[in-house]
């Protein structure tokens, strides 16, 4: 089907983040790309697992974390016309390509508002703004704690991860000073 200039589609993908780039990152990239092209993002939606299941991702993986995205997108409406849907979604995976090195899995069609209105996936951790979002919005406790890392990078989440538990051990030792470790020493 023809695509005029001017026409919105809904644009959903699935790629991948990594330990130096987060979605965020990747959306703005891929839209600094398209902006020259013709192809205009008006709004976008990133669904990234929760910090617990990218440890478990990482664990099994090249160290990427999956992300859908799904994005509205506008042709120029002083722009050309596109042979169809593909052509234009072809023009976003290869801008994803640039950016993230892998052609993304997607589908576009034709959209009829600027606003991207699709639920999270099952599975997937709603993309809360902050902890105190999340709980204003009524999410789960997991949600909302998990919500303190899904807009880090991978391994922005691994050095706060890091960081909590090296806080447990130092409370536990001032806690707990006569540890069975430290007893042992000290008849030794």
């Amino acid at each position: 089907m023809l695509v005029q200039p001017g026409t919105f589609l809904n644009y959903n993908a699935q790629t991948s983040d990594s330990l130096t780039q987060n979605g965020e990152d990747i959306v703005g990239k891929v839209t600094g790309i398209l902006q020259p092209q013709g192809i205009f993002v008006q709004a976008h939606q990133i669904n990234s697992p929760g910090a617990i299941s990218q440890i478990e991702t990482l664990a099994l993986s090249s160290f990427s974390i999956p992300i859908k995205v799904l994005m509205t997108v506008e042709t120029d409406p002083n722009g050309d016309s596109y042979a169809s849907e593909d052509d234009v979604r072809s023009i976003i995976d290869n801008a994803f390509w640039q950016i993230v090195g892998a052609l993304p899995s997607s589908t576009v069609a034709v959209g009829s508002t600027p606003k991207v209105t699709a639920p999270p996936a099952p599975g997937v951790t709603p993309n809360y703004s902050g902890f105190f979002d999340c709980m204003s919005q009524g999410g789960a406790l997991g949600d909302c704690f998990s919500s303190l890392f899904s807009n880090l990078g991978t391994g922005t989440s691994f050095v706060i991860i890091g960081i909590i538990v090296l806080v447990v051990i130092i409370l536990a030792v001032s806690l707990f000073p006569e540890s069975p470790a430290r007893v042992v020493r000290s008849f030794a």
